[in-house]
């Protein structure tokens, strides 16, 4: 009997639980203490040396509830790190109480390690099946004066129901390059086409990073009224001559967006030229592995491809895609002539 009420209350997880930043450890595998609870000393014999739970077990339904108290009771870092992410594979269609209150829980707390996986778990919490104290926890995080947590609640955060525009709005404006392009590269993917956005991506087509200069461009046509969308033509005529490939295609495609045909004869010069035309921003996350931002304009990731493509949307030329430079060359030579005819 007394065995049976201390498993229930061990389960109840909002009393075992430790509050915000309570202190966890790291223990070697080998240093861990065996549970005294069958199912969880299986499972935790079972774990691989990188201290990840094994796949076998993060499948079965029945081990959810176990990582959900690991999560919220564990003081080992890294197997409360191993449960949180078995919390998120593991997640079934239906909304557990438990498991939002085991991710809020770990979003308070100052371990790197521990705060990156509960950022990750927090996914299904943040969904059509939102929780508000876990869309607060990120949305707070957003706003911290650590960049490295900032970076990961962005990345996390528009995940959101609905998109928090708001917050990226505000990110836009951050005085860090990294942060910038995070938040430019979600509002974009998300497919923002409020005007209040118009304004700060019209200031971002001037930024000293080319990146931000070019994939401001899409945001920018995506929410102009049509008098902005005359005065971005003139603007990207210019932009044609930029110093970066990236931002002389994104240019280029960016006419072909505004269908502004009498600008096609300024985009015959790219096809002279193949510089690569993408962009990559590095940083590191919180637990200091290698991330970047990637930024592409066109399919084949070259300033000359970016200029048929947006020719083509112009002007009526035909252009097929390249399956090779030599099928590419034969291309750009008719687009002249295309040209030259018109």
């Amino acid at each position: 009997m007394r065995r049976v009420l201390t498993l229930l209350l061990c389960l109840s997880f909002v009393a075992c639980a430790p509050r915000g930043n309570s202190e966890v450890t790291v223990a070697h595998p080998a240093e861990r203490p065996a549970s005294s609870r069958p199912e969880v000393a299986a499972l935790m014999r079972a774990m691989p040396e990188e201290d990840e739970f094994a796949p076998r077990d993060i499948d079965k339904a029945k081990n959810l509830p176990i990582f959900v108290e690991l999560a919220a009771t564990s003081q080992d870092e890294a197997l409360r790190v191993a449960a949180l992410r078995a919390m998120r594979d593991a997640y079934p269609a239906h909304a557990v109480d438990s498991y939002t209150r085991a991710v809020a829980r770990n979003l308070t707390t100052n371990q790197p390690g521990i705060l990156q996986a509960a950022l990750e778990a927090s996914s299904p919490s943040l969904g059509a099946e939102s929780s508000p104290e876990v869309r607060q926890a990120v949305r707070k995080l957003t706003a911290s004066p650590s960049r490295a947590v900032r970076l990961a609640a962005l990345d996390t955060y528009w995940q959101a129901e609905p998109f928090p525009a708001s917050t990226y709005l505000e990110a836009l404006a951050d005085p860090d390059t990294v942060i910038r392009a995070m938040a430019l590269q979600h509002i974009v993917q998300q497919k923002v086409r409020r005007h209040e956005f118009f304004q700060p991506a019209f200031r971002l087509m001037g930024d000293a990073d080319p990146g931000l200069r070019g994939k401001s461009i899409d945001l920018a046509i995506a929410t102009a009224n049509p008098q902005e969308r005359v005065m971005l033509t003139g603007r990207l005529v210019t932009m044609l001559r930029d110093i970066h490939p990236y931002v002389r295609s994104q240019a280029a495609l960016g006419l072909a967006q505004l269908g502004a045909w009498t600008a096609a004869s300024r985009l015959t010069p790219l096809l002279n030229d193949s510089s690569t035309n993408t962009y990559e921003l590095n940083y590191t996350n919180l637990v200091d592995e290698p991330e970047r931002i990637y930024f592409k304009a066109s399919r084949w990731p070259r300033v000359d491809d970016a200029a048929l493509t947006a020719l083509s949307r112009l002007n009526g030329f035909r252009y097929h895609e390249a399956r090779d430079e030599a099928e590419l060359q034969e291309q750009i030579q008719r687009a002249r002539l295309w040209n030259r005819r018109d």
